[in-house]
């Protein structure tokens, strides 16, 4: 992108090529021999980026509808103040809408930036999956979140003093008691139904199972047993037993 003898470097986006070629027919050159031909230094370099323009297009089209939502809604300070946001943004002359040079830099920065990555990817996430597709399929879960959001909108109490709480008793297990399940307990049968503890657990929580393989990067079921993941499968049969 950049030219050779020290020179600087010119940005020209798509919508101009028009203005372009008709330059360059004028002189007798075209777009292509100029493009083509090896830089010198009194010429300058020629920034061709679609993905930039397309990049901007499409900004430029979630700006404009964001105003006029704004300007359809009750007008307020906090909708004024966002609407001006909106048109300087819009307005700007060495923004990203406008200077083709900053925002190929723009564009080339977050494309090499994880974190600005990842922010994109939940967003992209968020806008596009169905609310189906992103709700939880088990029941449990669904609703130990649902008990998590309508506590956010309690009127919590306030909290008493040390001096009238109550006293904590701690039980702790001391001799022979089954803290967590060992490999032999979960694939021992049991005489009632003929089948395992682990497969039996496995059949009630399918979906919980097959997150757990996910979570592990586990493909084959034989590999639960080993040495990385025995701790987190005999975790998984405790919290479901």
């Amino acid at each position: 992108r950049s030219t050779g003898g020290g020179m600087g470097r010119r940005a020209v986006s798509i919508t101009s090529l028009t203005s372009l070629e008709t330059e360059a027919s004028a002189g007798g050159k075209t777009l292509q021999k100029q493009r083509s031909k090896k830089a010198t230094p009194a010429e300058g370099g020629v920034i061709l980026d679609a993905l930039r323009d397309q990049a901007r297009d499409k900004f430029r089209a979630v700006a404009q509808s964001l105003k006029g939502i704004l300007k359809s809604t009750n007008s307020n300070m906090e909708s004024k103040d966002v609407l001006d946001r909106l048109t300087f943004l819009l307005s700007k002359e060495d923004g990203f809408l406008w200077d083709d040079a900053y925002a190929s830099d723009q564009l080339d920065f977050c494309a090499q930036n994880a974190t600005f990555k990842e922010v994109l990817t939940k967003v992209h996430g968020l806008v596009a999956c169905h609310p189906d597709d992103v709700e939880p399929r088990n029941h449990e879960a669904r609703r130990r979140l649902t008990f998590f959001v309508n506590s956010l909108f309690m009127d919590i109490p306030d909290a008493p003093s040390i001096h009238d709480m109550f006293s904590w008793n701690v039980l702790t297990p001391y001799y022979s008691e089954d803290v967590t399940y060992n490999k032999g307990d979960l694939e021992k049968r049991t005489d009632a139904l003929g089948v395992s503890t682990l497969l039996y657990l496995q059949t009630l929580f399918r979906n919980d199972w097959n997150n757990f393989l996910e979570r592990c990067k586990i493909k084959d079921e034989e590999k639960i047993w080993s040495k990385g993941v025995v701790d987190e499968t005999r975790l998984w049969a405790l919290l479901r037993a």
